[in-house]
C-alpha cells in the first residue's frame, strides 16, 4: 500500500476513535480542516514535525502512523469506552461500600454503646481501606498509572489513622516512618522496563 494512504487511514482511524472531527483535529493542530481532509484523503502526508504532533497528541509512535494495519494491532490492546466507564463505576460502588460499612459501624456503636467512645475513627480508617480497594482493582486491571498517588495517600492516610487512634500515647512520631516509604513508592515508580 502507498505511504500516502498508510497514514491516511490511521490519521482516519485514530481521528473517529477519539471521537473528533477533522475541524476539530485542526484546530488542535494549526491547520486547516481542508488540510487534514486532504491527508485523510491521501492526497498529501503532513510534514515530519506535523506527523510527530500528530503522534504525541494520539499517544502513538510516528512509526505507527507510517505502519500498515497499525490500528488493527492496536485494536487487540485497546480497551474499549464502555469497559473503563464499567471500572469507575465498579471502583465507586467498592469505595462506597467501604464507607458504608464505616458508618455502619459507627451508628452501631452510637446507638448500642456508649457515645462517648471514638467512634469517628470508623471514618478516618475508612480512607486507607479505599485506597487499598482501589489498589486491588488498578493492579487486577493492568492500571499502573495511578499507583504511585494512591499507594501515597494510603501511607499518609495509615499513618495519620494509626497516629489518631493511639494519640494519647504521643505517637507523633509514626510520621517519620513516611518519609522513608514514600521516598521508596517514588523510587520505585520512577524505574522502567527495558
Amino acid at each position: 500500500m502507498d505511504l500516502h494512504k498508510i497514514v491516511a487511514t490511521n490519521i482516519v482511524e485514530l481521528r473517529k476513535q477519539n471521537g473528533m472531527t477533522q475541524a476539530e483535529l485542526a484546530s488542535k493542530l494549526n491547520y486547516t480542516d481542508k488540510a487534514i481532509s486532504k491527508w485523510e484523503r491521501g492526497e498529501s502526508i503532513p510534514e515530519v514535525e506535523t506527523l510527530k504532533q500528530i503522534a504525541d497528541l494520539f499517544e502513538v509512535t510516528v512509526d505507527f502512523l507510517l505502519t500498515e494495519n497499525a490500528m488493527k494491532e492496536i485494536q487487540k490492546y485497546i480497551v474499549p469506552k464502555v469497559v473503563k466507564r464499567n471500572r469507575m463505576i465498579i471502583a465507586a460502588v467498592a469505595s462506597l461500600i467501604v464507607w458504608i460499612v464505616a458508618i455502619v459501624v459507627f451508628l452501631y456503636g452510637y446507638i448500642y454503646f456508649n457515645p462517648s467512645i471514638y467512634l469517628w475513627e470508623s471514618f478516618v480508617w475508612a480512607v486507607p481501606l479505599t485506597c487499598i480497594v482501589i489498589w486491588i482493582m488498578c493492579r487486577r486491571w493492568k492500571i499502573k498509572k495511578f499507583d504511585v498517588y494512591i499507594l501515597s495517600i494510603f501511607i499518609w492516610s495509615f499513618l495519620l489513622a494509626s497516629y489518631l487512634s493511639t494519640m494519647i500515647y504521643e505517637t507523633w512520631i509514626i510520621f517519620i516512618v513516611g518519609i522513608p516509604v514514600e521516598a521508596l513508592v517514588i523510587l520505585l515508580s520512577l524505574l522502567k522496563k527495558y
